[in-house]
């Protein structure tokens, strides 16, 4: 339903939930005008962030994540979570193994740290009288691989076990909702 073929009283009743100024002298073609200016603008700008935005956060990319956090050492895999405006998504992270994951959870791989508890230990192999040191350092170790192009990703023998593996732990994770 375009502008143009709504009537006066629905013009009005439009402008006004967008917020448009007007008196009762105001004639029906500015308000045409200021409505399709405001749709078009908003429209555009908001759909051209959003698509930008979702497409960068879910840009598959190929990486080796290594768990650095000793408590995660002897895990295969992980369940990472990301829940914003633009996605949600649930992944199983595997260590150790070349993966496809989205941008955003590699960044949120990036951003974990954990603490590291440092004791000090004197020259007999007992524990000395100071206090233990803490660092935070990175829960994780992500190596990027080579992400292939779309003429391999169609064509390569050597990525369709990844491309299988990616749909049977895609597949895996849409099971588990219910």
């Amino acid at each position: 339903m375009t502008v143009e073929s709504i009537t006066s009283d629905e013009l009005r009743t439009k402008a006004k939930d967008l917020g448009i100024k007007f008196t009762k002298n105001t004639d029906d073609d500015t308000l045409i005008a200021k409505i399709e200016a405001i749709e078009t603008s908003a429209s555009r700008v908001q759909s051209r962030n959003v698509q930008n935005s979702r497409q960068q956060l879910t840009a598959l990319k190929h990486v080796k994540v290594t768990p650095l956090n000793p408590v995660e050492f002897n895990q295969k895999a992980k369940y990472v979570s990301l829940v914003n405006r633009f996605v949600s998504i649930r992944k199983a992270v595997l260590f150790n193994e070349p993966i496809f994951l989205e941008q955003c959870i590699i960044d949120s791989l990036k951003g974990k740290k954990f603490i590291n508890v440092i004791t000090n230990v004197n020259g007999k192999g007992k524990q000395g009288s100071e206090r233990p040191r803490t660092e935070l350092k990175p829960a994780y170790g992500i190596t990027e691989l080579h992400t292939p192009t779309e003429e391999e990703w169609k064509n390569g023998a050597e990525w369709k076990a990844m491309r299988e593996d990616k749909k049977m732990r895609d597949a895996a994770l849409e099971g588990g909702k219910e």
